[in-house]
This record gives C-alpha cells, structure tokens and sequence, in this order.
C-alpha cells in the first residue's frame, strides 16, 4: 500500500471531521506524523484544492472540492430514489416520530443521511451521523419527540 497516499487520506479525514480549521502542529499530533511530513501533505492537497490555507492563522480546513467529489458519488449510487418508497411506508406506519441521537452517535448506531421524508403534519424521518468517537465512548440516549 502507498504509505503517502494512505497518510494524506487520514489527514484528509482528520480536516473533514474538524469543526475548527487545524495548525500543522496540532494535524501532526492526531496523526502521529512528523510536522514536516504534514506541511507537504497539506502542500500537495493545497495545490489539488482539496484543502484551504489561512495565510493569516497558517490554518487549514477542507474546501468545498471535497464535497463536489461526494456529491458526485452520491448521485452514482441513486440512494434518494432506492429508499424513497421504504421510507415513506415506514413514515406512515411510525407514525411519524423522529429519533435523533444525542452527537456523537455510537458506532451501532451507525448511519448517513441519505433523504428525508416529510409528512402532511411537517414531521420528518432523521438518521444519525456517522460516529466521531472510539467504540470505548458510551452511547449516548437518544431524544425523540412527535
């Protein structure tokens, strides 16, 4: 496996989670890489306009090229029209109640917003985001209302 390749997929990962734009030295250290290992990784991302870098901070966060790439992906996968009818006969038949996990949802729990389905009333089905913790971080309860 490409070691460099696998190392700029993880710091891309690490941006993409991030809700705050990263220093090198803090990406480094979630990464356990060396710093100069990081700034060329974020060079070349830079370069390929999949990050963006602060001039001022010298901070990075992912740009929106990252989101056209999923998005492009999305579309190939036709998710919205294959759960479509499902999810609107589970809608009538729950009786419309929502159910979201308090964040960070549970690795069991896992799951990815794919549509949603909104009822005459303007309830509407949620899923949960995908987990941002490690398995050992207790479930959290989930809230529901009507």
């Amino acid at each position: 496996m490409n070691n460099t390749l696998v190392k700029g997929l993880q710091l891309l990962e690490v941006l993409a989670r991030s809700r705050e734009p990263q220093g090198v030295s803090d990406l480094a250290a979630q990464l356990s890489l060396g710093k100069s290992n990081v700034h060329r990784l974020l060079q070349a991302l830079v370069e390929l306009g999949y990050v963006l870098k602060d001039e001022t901070t010298a901070q990075y966060q992912v740009s929106l090229r990252l989101w056209e790439l999923g998005a492009a992906v999305e579309v190939g996968f036709r998710i919205k029209a294959a759960a479509s009818e499902a999810m609107g006969r589970l809608l009538s038949r729950t009786r419309e109640q929502t159910c979201e996990p308090r964040s960070p949802a549970p690795p069991a729990i896992r799951a990815t917003f794919a549509s949603k389905v909104r009822s005459r009333d303007g309830y509407s089905g949620v899923s949960a985001p995908p987990p941002t913790s490690s398995p050992s971080t207790p479930a959290p309860r989930a809230q529901c209302r009507a």
